[in-house]
């Protein structure tokens, strides 16, 4: 693919994502997805769940936006660090981020997981239990341990919007959290502002957010696309 680095597993494992510049604006955000990895289904995974496999992501106030979602809880203001899809009992690997239509004082916020499990300690991390805030794909509500392994792969998942603590270890995570100055200086902040600006971020590895949405951005409209592999 044009402009496609020969490196991104590499600067993957170095960093945790991988920002692409105005990468192939011409091609559809599936197809770019499809030239990076192996794309997730949603619509063919979860039928009837109203799941895109590419999911617009656009500027929404509270109460214009589906329940059930960050825009519902939070309309045009900052969105916290998090994991996507933190509540299902697996949250997919990779997920990519990219600019339909873009405005430079908007950013994607990104931390490494490392800066969280620092931030925590070993011994909140490894015991912090948590649960859904709600069923999730109608499946039986379950623990959900922050740290987990997957074949060996080790990873984190951290939401405080969408999960509630399940024992004490949870709780003092997110009293924690929110104030610590090691999360506030691992930030990077990363402007999707360009047509085909593209963001790959391990979603196991970091959390991501997103900056308050002025008014004069409303029109701001990105596009997901979920990976559970990247072969690039």
């Amino acid at each position: 693919m044009k402009d496609m680095p020969t490196s991104v597993m590499a600067e993957l494992r170095r960093n945790g994502y991988v920002f692409f510049p105005e990468l192939d604006p011409l091609r559809s955000s599936l197809e770019v997805a499809e030239c990076i990895g192996s794309v997730v289904d949603l619509h063919a995974a979860y039928p009837g769940e109203g799941l895109k496999t590419v999911h617009p992501l656009r500027a929404m106030k509270e109460a214009e936006s589906r329940p059930n979602t960050y825009s519902a809880m939070l309309g045009l203001k900052e969105f916290p660090p998090h994991t996507d899809f933190a509540n299902w009992a697996s949250p997919p690997r990779y997920l990519m981020l990219r600019c339909i239509v873009g405005f430079d004082h908007v950013f994607t916020s990104i931390i490494p997981s490392h800066a969280l499990l620092s931030c925590l300690g070993e011994t909140i991390s490894r015991r912090a239990l948590f649960r859904p805030r709600r069923q999730v794909l109608g499946k039986p509500v379950s623990i959900l341990p922050m740290c987990f392994s997957i074949m060996d792969t080790e990873a984190i998942r951290w939401d405080p919007r969408f999960l509630r603590p399940l024992n004490n270890e949870a709780t003092e995570a997110l009293s924690k959290a929110p104030g610590s100055v090691v999360l506030q200086e691992s930030i990077v902040r990363i402007q999707l502002s360009s047509p085909g600006d593209t963001l790959l971020i391990d979603n196991w590895r970091c959390l991501h957010g997103r900056s308050e949405i002025g008014l004069v951005a409303l029109s701001r409209h990105l596009e997901r696309v979920l990976l559970d592999e990247v072969r690039a």
